[in-house]
C-alpha cells in the first residue's frame, strides 16, 4: 500500500461540507490543500477558523474554484455544494476541467434518473476525456426514510413496526434551505 497522501480540496462549506472537512482532516491518507465556498463571510478566512478548530491550517477559503484548481496541486475534490444536478453540473464540469477526481454528496449524482440522463452523460463523457472519475455518495431522505426501511424489512416474515424520524434544525442551515423548509 502506498503511503502517498491524497491531496484534497473541499468544495462547499455548509454543515455537510464542514463536517466532511473536519473528518478529512482526521484521515492520515488525506491532506486537505484547498477550500472553496461562495459565502462572502468565509472567503479569505483560514479554513481552521471556518471549521472552528483550535489552529490555523494555512488554507484560505476562496470563491474562485477555477483559479484554485489551476494553482493548487490536488488529486480530489470533495464536493458538498448542492444536491440538484442542474445546479451543480457547472461546478462539476469546472472540477473535471481541472483534471480532478470528484466525490460528491449530491444525491442526483448517486443514481442517474432518466430525466437527468443528458446532463449525467455529459459529465460522464467529460470525466472520461479528462481521465478522472466522479463518485456520487449522497442519499436523499426519501431513500433513507421510505425505500431503505421497505427494502430491509422485505425479507422479514412479520414486521410489527418501523419508526423513522427526521429532525432538521433549519436555524443552523443556510438561508436557501431555511426558505425551502
Amino acid at each position: 500500500m502506498s503511503s502517498k497522501k491524497i491531496r484534497v480540496i473541499v468544495y462547499g462549506l455548509g454543515p455537510i461540507g464542514i463536517a466532511t472537512a473536519r473528518l478529512a482532516l482526521t484521515k492520515s491518507s488525506l491532506e486537505v490543500v484547498g477550500a472553496v465556498d461562495i459565502a462572502k463571510d468565509m472567503v479569505g478566512r483560514d479554513l481552521g477558523d471556518v471549521l472552528k478548530l483550535d489552529q490555523k491550517l494555512g488554507i484560505a477559503v476562496t470563491d474562485n474554484a477555477k483559479a484554485l484548481f489551476s494553482s493548487c496541486r490536488a488529486d480530489l475534490v470533495i464536493h458538498t455544494a448542492g444536491s440538484r444536478l442542474k445546479n451543480i453540473a457547472p461546478q462539476i464540469e469546472e472540477i473535471l476541467a481541472g483534471r480532478l477526481n470528484v466525490v460528491s454528496s449530491a444525491e442526483e449524482l448517486l443514481f442517474s434518473v432518466p430525466e437527468k440522463k443528458e446532463a449525467s452523460d455529459k459529465l460522464h463523457r467529460l470525466a472520461l476525456q479528462q481521465g478522472v472519475s466522479i463518485l456520487g455518495t449522497g442519499v436523499n431522505p426519501g431513500f433513507v426514510m421510505d425505500a431503505l426501511p421497505a427494502y430491509l424489512t422485505s425479507v422479514c416474515q412479520e414486521v410489527k413496526s418501523v419508526r423513522v424520524e427526521r429532525v432538521v434544525d433549519a436555524a443552523t442551515r443556510r438561508y436557501p434551505l431555511q426558505k425551502k423548509i
